[in-house]
């Protein structure tokens, strides 16, 4: 499984590189806080929207590594291009780097 560190994710989201960064975490965790620019789809949706990924680069993340892989597992399953995020959101955070919250 392809991973790509918060670091190496921050750099991509500054360059406007074309890649779809999904949050699989549950809808409360999401509105807690996101990384900018994430979709959300929780996991228990994921295997139903892999459809609209084909031909895309998809970085999944949820808190900390486990859920984003079982998402990287399903793209793998289906050809599509991936990058698990390491350490998750709880790395993101630890690192300072920027989140979005719904309030």
């Amino acid at each position: 499984m392809k991973s790509i560190t918060t670091q190496e994710l921050f750099k991509k989201l500054r360059s406007k590189d074309h890649f779809i960064l999904v949050d699989v975490r549950w809808t409360d965790e999401w509105n807690s806080g996101h990384i900018p620019s994430a979709t959300h789809v929780p996991i228990d949706q994921f295997e139903k929207n892999v459809s609209h990924w084909k031909g895309k680069t998809v970085i999944p993340y949820c808190q900390s590594g486990g859920r984003s892989s079982l998402a990287c597992k399903i793209l793998e399953k289906n050809h599509i291009d991936h990058f698990n995020l390491k350490g998750g959101v709880a790395q993101w955070k630890k690192e300072g780097l920027p989140l979005e919250s719904i309030n």
